[in-house]
């Protein structure tokens, strides 16, 4: 397992190498000079391998200590992306509650006074 880390590291600076050298990199170097850019792709690599650790512990996990088949850990690991999917199509209502239990207006809708939103108080809390 440790020899295919150290094959992604080879083959990570035998890319990184060949992007300097290059007259169209793959991967443009100066880039990474941008502060907010280079802490947004080191978030990013961050959390993928941190997701890709769970999804491979929960497969093992599934397979080798609860016992199941392999389809069956799949079928079981693939409820989360489904929701996901689902939840990105799902509706919005129009109308929503909110803390106070009064329903908030849509912003992009026209308020019933006209230009400007009725504002009430926040209810005390008991």
């Amino acid at each position: 397992m440790l020899s295919w880390f150290a094959v992604a590291a080879v083959m990570l600076a035998i890319a990184v190498f060949r992007s300097t050298r290059h007259a169209v990199p793959a991967i443009e170097l100066p880039m990474l000079k941008v502060p907010s850019f280079a802490l947004a792709v080191a978030s990013a690599t961050a959390f993928f391998a941190g997701f890709a650790g769970m999804l491979l512990g929960g497969v093992l996990y599934l397979t080798q200590v609860w016992g199941q088949s392999i389809l069956r850990a799949g079928f079981e690991l693939a409820v989360g992306p489904l929701m996901a999917m689902a939840g990105r199509h799902a509706r919005v209502p129009d109308r929503a509650a909110v803390w106070d239990g009064q329903p908030r207006r849509d912003r992009r809708s026209p308020s019933r006074s006209g230009d400007r939103a009725e504002r009430r108080p926040p209810r005390p809390h008991p």
